[in-house]
């Protein structure tokens, strides 16, 4: 029987069970409810189930599965739980990291970016990248030479919730399904809730002054300030709350 070709190298290799978002983040999320999160569907008379999926699907051969997590995962996992060598500061506006590799940060992101738009995953259905960029990303994750693209920027953003309902540990257990927004101005963006954190993947943005620029992830090499984003300012999160409180009054809980 033919072997499939690994996404990322294109040969044909043993491929592993593998995922696009990192597996250590469910494995947080996992400890916290005894070996299982809460998935909450939207989706009108779905209930709210205990569950262990961490959207793995086959994608990549071993060689390239290590490659990525070495050159990328282990060093964002690292920064985003406050375990590298950088200096973390609070700030009114913020979280700022310093002695931080932003453009490594940065590579680690669209790694999980492209992941995501190769699996065939359900949960990543809303990442589809075009051919041009997805092949553009595949040759940068495989060869390790940097991506550079004036066309795709990143913005960063710690969660936290005002009301103070939401305590930190309970934002870090939450990762919302990526999905795509359209914005007034026609600025797109593929967005990403994980580990506490809010990222936007901007494309088809119109702002090239170098003030605008210098907001997202990469424009200073060696710190990146992480603005607070409110929870409540993301209609995501808001509406899955709206359909777990009226799943709740249904009885459609199965917890």
């Amino acid at each position: 029987m033919a072997k499939s070709k690994c996404k990322l190298c294109r040969f044909p290799r043993d491929l592993r069970n593998s995922h696009a978002i990192p597996n250590a983040y469910f494995k947080f999320i996992f400890r916290q409810g005894d070996g299982k999160g809460v998935l909450v569907n939207t989706e009108e008379g779905i209930p709210v189930i205990p569950c262990a999926d961490s959207w793995a699907s086959y994608q990549l051969c071993d060689d390239c599965e290590r490659k990525l997590n070495s050159k990328y995962e282990d060093y964002l996992h690292k920064v985003l739980t406050n375990r590298g060598q950088c200096t973390v500061s609070q700030t009114d506006e913020g979280v700022l990291f310093e002695n931080l590799d932003t453009k490594r940060v940065k590579m680690c992101l669209l790694s999980i970016l492209w992941r995501c738009s190769v699996s065939n995953v359900e949960a990543y259905k809303n990442i589809k990248l075009p051919d041009s960029l997805s092949e553009k990303l595949r040759v940068s994750l495989n060869s390790g030479i940097e991506f550079k693209d004036k066309h795709l920027y990143i913005d960063c953003r710690r969660l936290t919730d005002l009301s103070g309902y939401i305590d930190k540990a309970k934002l870090r257990s939450l990762i919302i399904q990526p999905h795509h927004i359209t914005y007034d101005e026609g600025a797109k963006a593929w967005v990403f809730v994980f580990l506490g954190y809010y990222f936007e993947f901007f494309y088809n943005i119109k702002t090239t002054t170098p003030k605008a620029k210098s907001s997202f992830l990469g424009y200073n090499r060696n710190s990146f300030l992480f603005h607070y984003l409110d929870i409540m300012k993301i209609p995501e999160f808001v509406h899955m709350g709206v359909a777990a409180i009226d799943k709740y009054e249904k009885g459609q809980v199965k917890l």
